[in-house]
C-alpha cells in the first residue's frame, strides 16, 4: 500500500465573494516531506488564517466584517510516485479556546456568547451573536417572548440570512476556529456575521440550532436614573463582536508625560549682564497624553465572571461615546472570580485606556 512521501499545501485566505480567490496565486505555499519516524503531515495553519482575519467595526452591528473565507489544495505525493489531491474550504473567526477544551475546540452551532443573561440600557436592542451556518450547520430558529407571549419568529434553516447574526467558522489551531464546509452558498464573507437584533424588547430569546439544540438568553432592561451608561464592544473568545454594558460609576484620568531641558537665560544689555524673570530657562518638549478610563458593570450574576475575563483577554474593543465608537485597551490585569454566595451582590471594575493620544499624532 503506497503512503505519503510529501506534501504540497496551498492556502487562499480573502474576503468577498465565496470562490472569487485567485487560483494562480494562493497566499501560502508550503511543502513538508515526511519523517520517518511519523505516519503523517500536519500543516499548522492558524496563525497563517488569522494574519488575514482583519476586524472593522465602526458601532454599527450590520455592517461589522470579522471573517474571511479560507480555501485549501493539498496535492499528496505517494510512495509509488503517484499524486492525490484533497480540497477544502471554511470560514474563519479570530477566536480561541482554553487549555482545558483539548486541541481545536469547535465553536457551537447556536449561540456565540458565554453569558446566559444579559443587561441592557433600556431604550436599547439587544445585539446576541449566533451561528448562522449553512451546509446543515448553525442555527435553525430564533424566538422572542416577552413573558409567556411570544413576539416574533426568524427561521434561518440553512440558508444565511444577513440579520446581524454571528456565523460560519472553522478553526485550524487553538487561536483560529474552522469548520469544515460541504455546501456554501454563493455568499460573501461579511454576510455571513452578525448579530441578531432582537426587537420589541424581549426578555427571552430562545436561540435553536439545526440539531435541535436550545439556548435561551435572558435580558434585563436597566433604567439608569443617575450614572450615564456606556456601551463596550469586544472580540470575544468566539471571534465575534459581543455588547456589554457599564451602568455606574465612571472615573476619567488624563496621564501627561513630558520632556525638559535647561538653558542658559543670561543676556547681555549694553555693558551689564542680566536675565528676565520671565523667560524659563527650563523647556518642555515631546509633551503626550492619554485618557483612561475606569467604569463599573452594576450589579450582575456570576455568569459575567466568564463576560470579563473574555474583556480583559481581548486585542480588539470599542466604547460608544456620543454617538462615535472609540478604540480603548482593557488595561486591567487580574480578576477575582465573584459569587453571589461570597459578595452577594455582584460588581465588575474595569480600566481602559484610549487607544491614541490625546494630543492628536496622525500626521
Amino acid at each position: 500500500m503506497a503512503t505519503t512521501d510529501s506534501a504540497q499545501l496551498k492556502l487562499w485566505v480573502y474576503r468577498g465573494n465565496f470562490g472569487d480567490k485567485d487560483s494562480s496565486n494562493p497566499d501560502y505555499i508550503i511543502t513538508k516531506t515526511r519523517l520517518s519516524t511519523e505516519t503523517k503531515i500536519i500543516f499548522e495553519i492558524g496563525e497563517l488564517i488569522q494574519d488575514y482575519i482583519k476586524i472593522y467595526f465602526d458601532g454599527d452591528y450590520s455592517t461589522i466584517e470579522q471573517t474571511a473565507w479560507v480555501e485549501w489544495e493539498i496535492t499528496k505525493t505517494l510512495s509509488d510516485e503517484s499524486q492525490e489531491v484533497v480540497n477544502g474550504s471554511g470560514i474563519a473567526f479570530d477566536g480561541y479556546g482554553y487549555f482545558e477544551d483539548g486541541i481545536n475546540p469547535q465553536l457551537s452551532y447556536g449561540l456565540l456568547q458565554s453569558n446566559k443573561t444579559m443587561y441592557v440600557k433600556s431604550g436599547d436592542n439587544p445585539y446576541i451573536p449566533v451561528f448562522v451556518g449553512n451546509g446543515g450547520n448553525g442555527t435553525f430558529q430564533v424566538k422572542y417572548y416577552s413573558g409567556s407571549t411570544l413576539l416574533s419568529t426568524i427561521t434561518l434553516g440553512n440558508t444565511v440570512t444577513p440579520l446581524t447574526v454571528d456565523t460560519t467558522s472553522i478553526r485550524a489551531d487553538s487561536t483560529l476556529y474552522t469548520a469544515d464546509m460541504n455546501q456554501i452558498l454563493n455568499q460573501s464573507s461579511s454576510s455571513t456575521v452578525g448579530s441578531i437584533v432582537a426587537q420589541g424588547s424581549p426578555d427571552r430569546v430562545v436561540i435553536t440550532d439545526v440539531n435541535g439544540n436550545e439556548e435561551v438568553v435572558y435580558v434585563k432592561y436597566i433604567e439608569e436614573c443617575k450614572q450615564t451608561p456606556y456601551k463596550v464592544s469586544f472580540l470575544n473568545k468566539f471571534g465575534v463582536v459581543q455588547p456589554i454594558y457599564f451602568f455606574k460609576r465612571r472615573d476619567e484620568y488624563v496621564d501627561v508625560t513630558k520632556d525638559s531641558y535647561y538653558v542658559n537665560t543670561v543676556e547681555r544689555r549694553e555693558s551689564s549682564l542680566y536675565y528676565s524673570l520671565n523667560k524659563p530657562s527650563k523647556n518642555i518638549f515631546n509633551v503626550e497624553a492619554g485618557k483612561r478610563i475606569k467604569m463599573n458593570t452594576g450589579f450582575v450574576d456570576e455568569g459575567f465572571n466568564q463576560v470579563i475575563q473574555e474583556l480583559i483577554m481581548t486585542d480588539q474593543a470599542w466604547i460608544e461615546e456620543d454617538g462615535v465608537s472609540y478604540p480603548i485597551i482593557p488595561t486591567t490585569k487580574s480578576l477575582q472570580y465573584k459569587t453571589s454566595l461570597n459578595e452577594k451582590l455582584i460588581n465588575f471594575t474595569v480600566e481602559f485606556e484610549y487607544a491614541y493620544t490625546e494630543i492628536n499624532l496622525i500626521r
